[in-house]
């Protein structure tokens, strides 16, 4: 059972595990699917809480852009996921993810455009 408390601190875990996972083997459609979810549940991404996730993982941090000696604010960690968004491979994506869609047409939205669409409805809270 996930208490009401953990969800905020679940979708800031999965922002990091996002920007920092190294997906070299294989796109993980089902992180983009949870995304939208948290978007459109308006479920938060907590600042303090992700930038502490970022410094403790901060080998895999550099390689994605972030600098630990900068506050982490909202544009910046935007900037971090617009970054990963522009390397997605949106096909293998959609190709991972589609035995666990009910709805298959809801996958034809998605796309770069469609994701840095999503980014920027991100909620980040201090």
């Amino acid at each position: 059972m996930i208490l009401n408390q953990n969800v905020d601190k679940m979708s800031t875990f999965w922002l990091n595990f996002r920007t920092a996972r190294n997906w070299a083997q294989r796109v993980k459609g089902r992180d983009w699917y949870d995304l939208v979810f948290f978007v459109r549940r308006d479920i938060p991404v907590h600042l303090d809480y992700l930038s502490s996730k970022l410094r403790a993982n901060h080998k895999k941090s550099l390689k994605f852009g972030y600098n630990p000696a900068v506050n982490l604010t909202p544009q910046e960690a935007l900037r971090l996921l617009e970054r990963r968004i522009s390397e997605l491979d949106v096909e293998s994506a959609k190709d991972e993810v589609y035995p666990f869609v009910r709805d298959k047409d809801q996958l034809s939205l998605w796309s770069r455009e469609f994701f840095m669409e999503i980014a920027h409805r991100v909620r980040f809270v201090e």
